[in-house]
């Protein structure tokens, strides 16, 4: 038998017998069945273009995903919201996205070679190794299953996934200098694609393609490298590229229970910390705060504290990682503008943020929590009188920056 590309042969069919065939062609033709097409089916069900069964409240589809069912009023709803969220893309783009003036300093290239000769290592290390980084009971496999299998059909993400690969293992204690081409040139590549994909959200894959390359190139900008930063003021270019995720979270938003990423948001939103608190941090930092302004300076100020007493009152602990970065999503634009003039109520805030994630000891996010920790320090110990002193000691603490009075740990 021949070779067949199929699990299962096709039957041999026998030869015409010209003896037995007539010599006029006989067409059949078989009358369609009349149906009517409801258009009265859940959200979830138009968006993956699934035919609904209309159950209240939950469709049988969505009971079986497991995806919130939600049915609309109107049949143009969903059409009027992507149609909305490809305007929005195109008229709006996002404010802090690679690359940009915005972007960290990274190694660039005038080479027009898309490849080097690193680049499957690179890749095959990012499946065996970078990738579990990022996983947890939560989300495993995405990054080493499910992204994958999807950057195979968009090249950003191929780009990112091999930029961080070459970062991580100068990270590894080994000399990994000769990645260092391979992360400039992968990483300017992604930063491409992502900024011509913003504009063209299609479907689910799309959106899932513009999340996991930002998430991938966010990981890169989070990772403070030796021989991309030298200086010893703190630098906020970092912090604005990471905030520009949440215009990409919103643009992608009607693609979510479909995503990727939707067990990871499901979870974000459910986890809570249920410990008992054992200190007023955030009581103080609201008395710190509070000042008589009239030009809108105390609200950018309490917004953080917002973000931050859910948290900063209970022990430090890696499995809230999740609550931690979700801080992020609520910085805005005017926050970042005072920490870059180096206020101090906004400076001692945001240390509060880094002794947080100070406890997550991982390789791409804890030299810039210390570092950026021990420069704050660094300059609040200069400035700040005994009494608020006392606020600075606990991230002081996070990153070893030895206080006046308090031993070095």
């Amino acid at each position: 038998m021949p070779f067949s590309a199929f699990r299962i042969a096709p039957q041999p069919q026998p030869k015409p017998n010209a003896a037995l065939t007539p010599s006029f062609d006989l067409v059949l033709h078989r009358s369609r069945k009349p149906h009517s097409k409801s258009r009265s089916g859940c959200g979830s069900c138009k968006l993956r273009h699934k035919r609904c069964d209309e159950k209240r409240p939950k469709c049988s589809l969505c009971v079986r995903k497991g995806t919130s069912c939600t049915y609309v009023t109107s049949y143009g709803t969903l059409n009027v919201n992507r149609m909305a969220l490809a305007a929005r893309s195109i008229t709006e783009p996002s404010p802090s996205l690679w690359p940009g003036p915005l972007s960290p300093p990274v190694i660039s290239s005038s080479s027009d070679e898309r490849h080097t000769k690193y680049d499957l290592f690179l890749i095959n290390h990012f499946a065996r190794s970078t990738a579990k980084d990022f996983q947890s009971d939560e989300h495993e496999g995405i990054y080493s299953d499910q992204a994958l299998a999807l950057a195979k059909h968009y090249p950003a993400i191929m780009h990112a996934m091999i930029a961080l690969a070459a970062c991580h293992l100068q990270h590894l204690g080994i000399d990994g200098r000769q990645y260092r081409p391979a992360e400039a040139i992968h990483c300017t590549y992604a930063s491409q694609e992502l900024r011509k994909s913003i504009c063209h959200i299609r479907g689910v894959n799309d959106a899932d393609s513009i999340l996991t390359t930002a998430m991938l190139l966010n990981t890169l900008t989070f990772c403070a490298a030796d021989y991309r930063e030298e200086s010893d003021r703190p630098s906020w270019d970092w912090l604005r590229i990471q905030i520009g995720l949440t215009d990409l979270l919103s643009r992608t938003k009607p693609f979510h229970p479909d995503s990727i990423w939707n067990p990871l948001f499901e979870v974000q939103k459910e986890m809570a910390i249920t410990e008992a608190p054992v200190a007023d941090i955030s009581g103080q930092l609201v008395a710190f705060c509070t000042v008589e302004r009239t030009d809108g300076i105390a609200a950018v100020y309490f917004d953080f504290v917002h973000l931050l007493a859910p948290l900063v009152d209970f022990p430090l602990d890696p499995q809230y990682m999740l609550l931690y970065l979700r801080v992020v999503g609520g910085i805005s634009q005017d926050f970042v503008a005072l920490l870059e003039r180096e206020d101090t109520r906004a400076l001692l805030l945001f240390s509060h943020w880094l002794r947080l994630m100070c406890s997550i000891r991982q390789w791409w996010c804890i030299r810039r929590t210390t570092r950026e920790c021990w420069k704050i320090c660094s300059i609040l110990s200069k400035k700040l009188d005994a009494a608020a002193m006392e606020l600075l000691h606990l991230p002081a603490a996070a990153c070893g920056f030895p206080l006046q009075g308090q031993a070095m740990e």
